[in-house]
């Protein structure tokens, strides 16, 4: 082979090779240290494609992201409709919380309840987790079940299935079957909520959190939480790339590492102006990281096959 053919070999071997690599290093980042990403369009609501849930007070703006374990950096990217004719005097802040997107609810004065599933008439109390058809159904307010996508979802609601009522020899007639739970589900109406630090107990009701008194024999199911995750939370630092997008980054690391979402408070933006919202959730490349997302892999392919 000539002297110029075969340098013109080796080079396009190495390019090929190093195409090659790239590209399997590529791969193997995203399945070792996979980006969770989302977004929601606010002109079309109730779209399919919306992986965010979203509050609007009318004055501040909450954005939810669902998430299975903890993550350790967040990007939030905010299209805006227009830019304001005005010179703008908002002055925007970001903060960012994890926890359990029902424990977020106000916390009501009203008096400590009693024990509801005395009061019931349904076969099982509003918050109770039974084993029905095959799956694993959670149950609301007014005799509506739903049912639970997947176990990893259950898991990370902070049910354990030692809890999981059997509905053997249950007329189950009264229930209305419902559409199903999945990451972004906020905990059905009736769930107890227990501080671990106090073991403060709280109903979740359709108007907030209700104390629970500790008369009340404590009920399977009960779902831990922490006061931190509503009065803590990390700053996302704000920048403009330019009149109609607005993008902050947060370090996660600081927050509690329980909880079924991450709550991005918008303060200071009129919600009105806000096209679409986008949140990119990262975890810290390490050898660590890269053993759980394998264990997490291994744990899925088991309860799938």
């Amino acid at each position: 082979m000539p002297e110029k053919l075969r340098k013109i070999h080796l080079l396009v071997r190495f390019l090929l090779l190093a195409v090659f690599a790239g590209v399997l290093l590529f791969a193997t980042d995203r399945i070792l240290f996979p980006p969770l990403e989302g977004s929601f369009d606010f002109a079309n609501p109730n779209a399919l494609k919306n992986t965010l849930a979203v509050e609007n007070d009318g004055r501040n703006l909450v954005v939810y992201i669902g998430v299975y374990s903890p993550y350790d950096r967040a990007e939030l990217e905010l299209a805006l409709s227009s830019a304001p004719k005005k010179p703008s005097r908002e002055e925007v802040s970001v903060s960012v919380r994890r926890g359990w997107r029902a424990f977020f609810s106000p916390i009501l004065t009203a008096p400590p309840v009693e024990n509801e599933e005395k009061k019931s008439e349904l076969p099982f109390p509003p918050g109770s987790a039974l084993a029905w058809r095959g799956g694993v159904y959670l149950v609301g307010d007014e005799g509506k079940i739903s049912p639970v996508d997947e176990a990893r979802t259950f898991s990370a609601f902070g049910y354990s299935f030692d809890a999981v009522r059997s509905t053997k020899g249950v007329d189950m007639s009264a229930f209305d079957k419902t559409r199903a739970f999945n990451i972004l589900s906020p905990h059905p109406t009736g769930t107890i909520f227990r501080l671990e630090e106090t073991d403060r107990r709280f109903r979740l009701t359709r108007e907030g959190l209700v104390p629970v008194s500790p008369t009340t024999p404590a009920p399977a199911g009960e779902i831990p939480a922490d006061m931190s995750s509503r009065e803590e939370a990390v700053v996302c630092r704000l920048s403009k790339l330019n009149d109609r997008r607005l993008l902050c980054r947060a370090d996660l690391r600081a927050l509690e590492s329980i909880g079924n979402v991450y709550r991005f408070e918008i303060r200071g933006l009129s919600p009105e102006r806000v096209r679409r919202a986008k949140v990119v959730l990262r975890r810290k490349r390490s050898l660590e990281a890269a053993k759980e997302a394998l264990a997490r892999a291994k744990k899925r392919l088991l309860l799938n096959y």
